[in-house]
């Protein structure tokens, strides 16, 4: 038997099928309102929140650091480096805005003719500024601290266990000296004499370890620098130059808000301290971490840092209440 010759009338090969090549060009939908959404990386959470808005956010913020590695200790140095890359630009904002003022404003003329020229910075006047001279100092002072934080924010810095270890020889001084006091003026196991009730707030952290500056307790130092600053107040407190009637004055905010004379019997930094660790303690965000120890000059290098901010932001609320109360 034959076989028929192709491409002839009995030609039995089945016909060619037409082939299509389909090629997805993003076979993995994203996109960057995808990435904004919270709770991206965790179906369970994008979901939806289950618990107060902002605890919510704070979780799923967390949830998402993590996701993307495992080290909680680099996480840290992230957020810390964030944090002051924002007061970095903070500070270089404030320093442009005092630097255009002094040279693209007619501030010097409007101070030489209030009534015929018309301000364009009168801002500056309600910050006590007078001359060009001063608003060219400002904006120098507000680069200098610009620079300040971005070398605090060196991510490599942050929490570093390598680091050199400062020691702090006077504080070392105090607390030997303070260690042969009798027994009753010495700390407690769980309390201190500065916090009494430490305890009862859940007020915990690890130590830094020997010699490291960080303490489980209220060191002496602590004693001593709070012993300055109540010295500070009290001097301003019986000072007559220092007008005190109502709280936006500087004298006044320290009788009102700081610690001589608190609403709630006590001292606004103790209470901004202790509400800072029991929201560690209690939110859970990230179970496995629990505040650091910062050693004596770290402590002290970020209290005056929130210091100077604070005071910046409240003494402008002073002056934007003594604007309203005279306008």
């Amino acid at each position: 038997m034959c076989c028929p010759k192709r491409g002839g009338l009995n030609d039995y090969s089945l016909p060619e099928s037409e082939v299509k090549i389909l090629v997805d060009r993003d076979p993995v939908k994203n996109s960057f309102e995808e990435w904004a959404r919270p709770g991206h990386f965790s179906r369970t959470i994008a979901k939806g929140p289950d618990t107060i808005t902002w605890i919510w956010n704070l979780i799923v913020n967390a949830h998402d650091f993590n996701s993307h590695t495992s080290d909680l200790e680099e996480i840290s140095r992230k957020v810390f480096s964030a944090y002051f890359g924002q007061l970095s630009i903070f500070f270089l904002w404030l320093s442009s805005m005092y630097f255009h003022g002094a040279c693209f404003s007619n501030y010097k003329a409007w101070l030489s003719d209030l009534t015929h020229i018309g301000p364009s910075a009168q801002i500056w006047r309600a910050s006590g500024i007078t001359s060009e001279l001063q608003l060219y100092c400002t904006a120098i002072w507000a680069l200098v601290f610009a620079a300040l934080m971005i070398f605090a924010g060196r991510s490599q810095d942050m929490f570093s266990d390598t680091a050199i270890q400062l020691q702090s020889v006077f504080a070392l001084w105090i607390q030997n000296t303070y260690a042969l006091a009798p027994g009753e003026i010495t700390l407690g196991g769980s309390c201190s004499h500065l916090i009494p009730d430490k305890v009862n707030l859940d007020f915990y952290f690890p130590c830094d370890g020997p010699r490291r500056g960080g303490t489980c307790q209220v060191s002496a130092w602590d004693h001593v620098t709070v012993l300055i600053l109540l010295k500070g107040i009290l001097f301003a407190r019986s000072s007559r130059l220092i007008p005190d009637k109502s709280s936006i004055t500087i004298n006044g905010w320290l009788r009102d808000f700081l610690w001589a004379q608190a609403p709630s019997g006590r001292g606004y930094w103790q209470e901004l301290i202790e509400s800072i660790v029991w929201a560690h303690n209690k939110l859970k965000v990230v179970p496995t971490t629990q505040p650091r120890a910062l050693s004596i000059i770290q402590g002290r290098a970020v209290g005056v840092t929130h210091y100077l901010l604070g005071g910046i932001a409240t003494t402008w609320a002073f002056f934007l209440a003594r604007i309203i109360a005279l306008g």
